[in-house]
């Protein structure tokens, strides 16, 4: 999930399928928040507590930039060329590694 801020903080209406009120809405479209990154939006991204566990099912809904942050944090390499479902892959096998899986 993502909160999305509009240039115009009084915005109240649709964009990219998102409804906004005040200037600010929230979605877990991916390429909506792509799109809003993109445009220039403020895009803010929750982030799971340090104690949730990420589940397959989060990570596919994050952008590759994302996953590519968490592999940073988590010091995965990932291949030149990799697909996100790779790197989805290569994440859960660093969180089953970390918890002895």
């Amino acid at each position: 999930m993502a909160v999305i801020k509009a240039p115009n903080s009084k915005y109240n209406g649709i964009s990219a399928g998102v409804q906004f009120r005040e200037g600010t809405a929230q979605t877990d479209n991916e390429r909506a928040i792509e799109w809003f990154r993109e445009k220039g939006y403020e895009v803010i991204e929750e982030q799971p507590s340090p104690d949730e566990p990420l589940t397959e099912a989060e990570l596919k809904k994050k952008s590759v930039e994302k996953l590519k942050e968490i592999c940073e944090e988590k010091g995965i390499v990932i291949p030149e060329g990799a697909k996100k479902d790779e790197v989805i892959a290569l994440i859960l096998k660093g969180i089953n590694q970390e918890t002895g899986e």
